[in-house]
């Protein structure tokens, strides 16, 4: 089988990892070391920039918004060579 990508992408808390979970357990019918060999779930959440100590308060406060582009470490997700 040649590979391939799905992206699954939606807001905070849309349910983005139950959908890829329940791919992964389709996929691989309850054979969890089949699926290991054939799924990987690449989250952009592991990618999230350092917080400044300024940020870092607004989070804690509940007002940061990790949704915007610009909080994501996107030349890490790079695949290189």
């Amino acid at each position: 089988m040649k590979p391939f990508i799905v992206g699954v992408a939606g807001g905070s808390a849309s349910g983005k990892t139950a959908v890829c979970r329940e791919i992964t357990k389709q996929l691989g019918e309850g054979n969890a070391e089949l699926v290991a060999q054939k799924v990987v779930i690449v989250s952009l959440s592991s990618f999230y920039k350092t917080l400044t100590s300024e940020e870092q308060a607004l989070a804690a406060e509940g007002n940061y918004n990790f949704d915007h582009p610009g909080t994501a470490a996107l030349a890490l997700c790079a695949i290189r060579p």
